[in-house]
């Protein structure tokens, strides 16, 4: 069975989720890796490391930076700060999430696998419509915003280029989730100065995040005001947890396809289709064998209560693995193991336990104080 737009505008809206379904072994988690002792380096040291993606990688993020400094919606939709509401800040939250997901939806070419790239613009609004409404029962349900996860998808036009298309803008997305995330560990403005000071620009950006888009956000919220221009150290990143971090999404980007089918013959012909953009999800950063694999072992529809605490606990886990590895600070972990705000997190859709218990676990030996303003600061 392939999936099709018969088979997507006829999806049932009525159709039951049922809880207690069995769901096929997912992949293992992959590790939390502590940073090893990241030394400044070279440019050119980075680059061999991670190797010819680098230099790829480096052009997609000048785009995304640049993306991320002109666009509106980056003045119309500030950080969330100390103070706002646990509820506007988990809005933001679930439709950063959902436009992410989105994107990276577009940038794997769907509507190439499903032929309808073929459509003039009519037509494929017609359809995009009538798909929007079929799905919106699922996401709606365990909090996403199905608009805006169909919105980059039906906008991508024959002219753009998909991996292109998706990775400047989940980057973007990415790096406002995280932001938001991070503002909400701690609840003090003595701690998001620390945490300012600390975050190293170059280390962000290999997650892929924007590091100069989580920076500015976090010391606007502290109140600080940073130097547009902050210099980078050229730290060497972790290439490990750099990698854990790319599988943790990967498997959350399965999750979040899986939620929108409803039956085992849906989800079967899923894994079929799989196959067609696995390629550009690797352009995407994402990683498209995990994907596929983590698709075919979802066998059972995942009941709501199923849905959410998988996104939570991969959600998670992919913002614990950057945590520990944006920073260079002396006593980073310490700082945060001190510092993390249970009920923050917990607003934020993390499990502010889950955090703190791994952040504690690895302190050992990052006791000391993260320096505000140690030598390496870029504020």
């Amino acid at each position: 069975m392939k999936l099709s737009i018969a088979t997507l505008t006829a999806l049932s809206a009525t159709t039951s989720l049922v809880s207690g379904m069995t769901i096929g072994p997912l992949p293992p988690f992959p590790p939390i890796i502590p940073p090893k002792q990241m030394q400044k380096t070279a440019e050119s040291s980075v680059a061999g490391e991670l190797g010819p993606r680098a230099a790829a990688y480096t052009s997609v993020l000048t785009k995304a930076t640049a993306q991320s400094a002109s666009s509106t919606s980056v003045q119309d939709a500030q950080p969330t700060s100390i103070g706002e509401s646990v509820y506007e800040a988990k809005e933001q939250v679930l439709g950063d999430l959902s436009s992410l997901f989105g994107y990276l939806s577009a940038g794997g070419n769907v509507l190439h696998g499903l032929g309808l790239d073929k459509l003039d613009s009519t037509q494929l609004m017609d359809v995009c419509a009538g798909t929007t409404a079929a799905f919106s029962d699922r996401y709606d349900a365990i909090g996403l915003n199905t608009t805006a996860i169909f919105a980059p998808i039906c906008g991508l036009n024959t002219t753009t280029k998909p991996s292109e298309y998706g990775v400047v803008n989940s980057i973007y997305y990415n790096a406002k989730i995280f932001t938001t995330q991070l503002i909400n560990m701690v609840n003090t403005t003595s701690a998001l100065n620390t945490m300012c000071s600390s975050l190293r620009l170059d280390l962000i950006d290999f997650f892929p995040l924007i590091g100069e888009q989580v920076k500015d956000g976090v010391c606007s919220a502290a109140g600080t005001v940073r130097a547009p221009q902050g210099f980078k150290n050229n730290l060497k990143p972790n290439p490990a947890a750099v990698q854990a971090a790319k599988n943790t999404q990967s498997v959350l980007f399965a999750i979040l396809t899986a939620v929108g089918f409803q039956t085992p013959a849906e989800l079967s012909a899923l894994c079929d289709f799989a196959p067609q953009f696995m390629d550009l999800l690797d352009a995407e950063q994402i990683n498209g064998t995990l994907v596929e694999s983590t698709l075919c072992r979802i066998n059972q529809p995942l009941s709501v209560q199923q849905a959410k605490a998988m996104v939570k606990s991969w959600m998670t886990r992919y913002f614990v693995t950057v945590l520990e590895n944006v920073s260079n600070a002396e006593g980073w972990k310490g700082f945060l193991c001190r510092s993390v705000d249970v009920a923050g997190l917990e607003g934020v859709g993390l499990s502010g336990e889950g955090v703190m218990a791994q952040v504690c676990r690895d302190r050992s030996g990052d006791d000391g104080e993260a320096e505000v303003n140690d030598r390496d600061s870029e504020v």
